[in-house]
């Protein structure tokens, strides 16, 4: 079974909680990057890989679960720019999910 991962991408920075096999919680946190989103989520699963001492691909190749999320990004995809927190239209866009599973959870 491999890792189960979550990011998280906020308009300052990109969290990242993994789950080993043994149940063990590891969590990384990385600057995000506005201009382009998917480098700070990159950049937080390889510090991810780099507390494992793993390489980013074997990393990325034993993940089992991946679910991101994340507000800003949500925002500027659906909305085309951002939205000021707490306002109707970003609440209305405020969260995006995007799952992937490699195999079942684990227990």
């Amino acid at each position: 079974m491999g890792y189960v991962v979550g990011i998280d991408i906020g308009g300052t920075f990109t969290d990242c909680a993994i789950v080993d096999r043994a149940g063990r919680l590891l969590t990384t946190k990385v600057p995000s990057t506005p201009e382009d989103f998917s480098r700070g989520m990159m950049d937080a699963l390889g510090a991810g890989a780099k507390s494992l001492g793993l390489s980013l691909d074997d990393f990325c190749r034993d993940i089992a679960f991946l679910c991101s999320a994340g507000a800003t990004a949500a925002s500027r995809s659906t909305t085309r720019c951002a939205s000021r927190p707490g306002t109707p239209k970003a609440e209305r866009s405020s969260l995006a999910i995007c799952c992937a599973r490699r195999s079942p959870l684990p227990r």
